[in-house]
C-alpha cells in the first residue's frame, strides 16, 4: 500500500479490485479499465477443436494448474457427482511449471482421487490436455465443451470466464473476487465460498 501511494493514479482491471485497493488505503485516484475479448474471434460459431473419446456432456475448464485456481474442489465435486455411467466428461486444460515438479498434477491428483468413496471404475471420465496451445486456437478449445467450469479462489479479473461466454459456453463459477464483475446469478451457475481467509503476500498461488 506504501508504494502504491507513490503513485498519481492507479488503473485496475474491475470493480472488484477497484473496491479492495480503496478498502485497503490506496488513496491516488483508483481506475477501472477491464481487458477484453475479441468476439470476432471468440464466439459461438467456431469450429471445436476434436478429441476422442469424450463424453456427451463435456464441462471445460482453462486455467494454469495452482492451488488458487480451485482444481481441487472442481475435481472433488465432479468425481462426487458423477461416475462411470454417466455419459460425461471433464477436460481440464492447464499446465504446471514442470521445472518445479513435473509431476506436481498426478501428485495432487492422487492426493484428491483418495479422498473419494468409488473404486477406479466407478470414477467418471476426465481428460488432461497439457500440450502448449498457440492463442488462436483458444476459441476452438472453449468450444469443445458444453460447459465451462472455474472454482477460483481468486482472480484479479478471470479472463477464460469472459472468453468461454464469449464462445457461448454457460458458466459454472465462484461468486467472489474478480469475475464477478460479470458472473452474476442471472447469467451464471455460481458456487458461494464457504468462508475467507487472509492471502499471503508472497509464495507460490
Amino acid at each position: 500500500v506504501e508504494r502504491l501511494n507513490l503513485f498519481d493514479e492507479i488503473w485496475v482491471p474491475t470493480r472488484h479490485g477497484e473496491r479492495m485497493f480503496k478498502k485497503n488505503g490506496v488513496r491516488p485516484n483508483v481506475l477501472v479499465m477491464p481487458l477484453g475479448v475479441e468476439t470476432s474471434r471468440y464466439n459461438s460459431s467456431v469450429e471445436p477443436m476434436k478429441i476422442n473419446d469424450l463424453g456427451k456432456f463435456r464441462f471445460l475448464s482453462v486455467f494454469k494448474w495452482g492451488y488458487r485456481k480451485g482444481y481441487d474442489i472442481l475435481l472433488k465435486a465432479y468425481m462426487e457427482e458423477f461416475s462411470s455411467q454417466d455419459d460425461v466428461s471433464l477436460i481440464l486444460v492447464s499446465r504446471c511449471d514442470t521445472d518445479n515438479n513435473p509431476n506436481r498434477i498426478a501428485e495432487d491428483f492422487k492426493a484428491i482421487r483418495m479422498g473419494i468413496d468409488k473404486g477406479d471404475e466407478d470414477l467418471p471420465h476426465i481428460s488432461l490436455y497439457d500440450k502448449k496451445i498457440l492463442e488462436k486456437d483458444m476459441p476452438s478449445v472453449y468450444r469443445m465443451g458444453n460447459a465451462f467450469a472455474l472454482i477460483s479462489r481468486g482472480e484479479g479479473f478471470g479472463l477464460p470466464y469472459y472468453e468461454a461466454a464469449a464462445c457461448g459456453l454457460p458458466i459454472i463459477g465462484s461468486n467472489c473476487s474478480g469475475q464477478t464483475d460479470l458472473l452474476t446469478e442471472e447469467n451464471s451457475y455460481l458456487v458461494d465460498p464457504d468462508d475467507y481467509v487472509k492471502a499471503t503476500i508472497n509464495g507460490p498461488l
